[in-house]
């Protein structure tokens, strides 16, 4: 049964990429939410010590939009003895698709970098940790 589901999935992604080619939007632009499953084979939370703070990424919400721009929401916390600051960042950008190959131009920060499509699942490479995405 769940291979005719990935199958079906599969068949549904194709047909929305091809969609977009027939549009005004950018080729290969689609509108798609992803979810962050994790970061360098590490799952949710995922937690990095940086110099004496550590930071724990609670989520990850990426949005691709027909239009070719992006928005992702990331949630983390940094824990102060018993309790924790939690808070929320945003990066806007604009990106392309080529086969299964997509790159994110980030307007926030100026940076750029690159990730592969297969089936719904993304994976990006982004400045040393590979971040996977699941679309919902």
């Amino acid at each position: 049964m769940n291979r005719y589901v990935s199958v079906a999935a599969l068949v549904a992604v194709v047909g929305a990429v091809a969609a977009c080619d027939r549009t005004t939007s950018p080729k290969g632009a689609m509108n798609a939410t992803f979810d962050l499953q994790s970061i360098s084979g590490t799952s949710l939370p995922y937690t990095r010590t940086l110099g004496t703070a550590t930071l724990r990424i609670t989520s990850d919400v990426l949005v691709l939009k027909g239009d070719g721009s992006y928005e992702e929401s990331t949630t983390y916390a940094v824990p102060y003895g018993a309790s924790a600051q939690v808070s929320t960042t945003i990066e806007r950008g604009k990106y392309t698709v080529s086969g299964n190959t997509i790159t994110f131009t980030d307007q926030t920060r100026g940076s750029r970098y690159s990730g592969t499509m297969d089936g719904t699942t993304l994976t990006q490479s982004v400045n040393g940790v590979t971040p996977v995405y699941e679309r919902r």
